[in-house]
């Protein structure tokens, strides 16, 4: 909110909070909204940190996507079953 207040553009990443609650985590997020804040989800966000293959930190984020990006996980499961193996 501070940062809002400094005259900045804020995105926050909504589905990743240690809400106390899941009321207080909405009215938090609401809260947010109603500032101005853009609520992004946590893989939006990585997307934006690796936006393309030749990104150096494409290859960090496999593990991450594959213990918790759903249906994107299994994508990137079948795509690294498929490549063709280094010799």
């Amino acid at each position: 909110m501070s940062a809002i207040r400094d005259g900045y553009e804020v995105y926050f990443v909504s589905d990743a909070s240690g809400g106390l609650s899941p009321e207080a985590h909405e009215r938090a997020y609401q809260r947010m909204i109603q500032a101005s804040a853009i609520p992004m989800g946590w893989f939006a966000v990585a997307a934006e940190w690796t936006p393309d293959n030749t990104a150096p930190e494409y290859l960090s984020m496999y593990p991450i996507t594959l213990a918790h990006g759903g249906g994107v996980g299994w994508a990137v499961e079948y795509i690294l079953a498929n490549l063709p193996k280094s010799e």
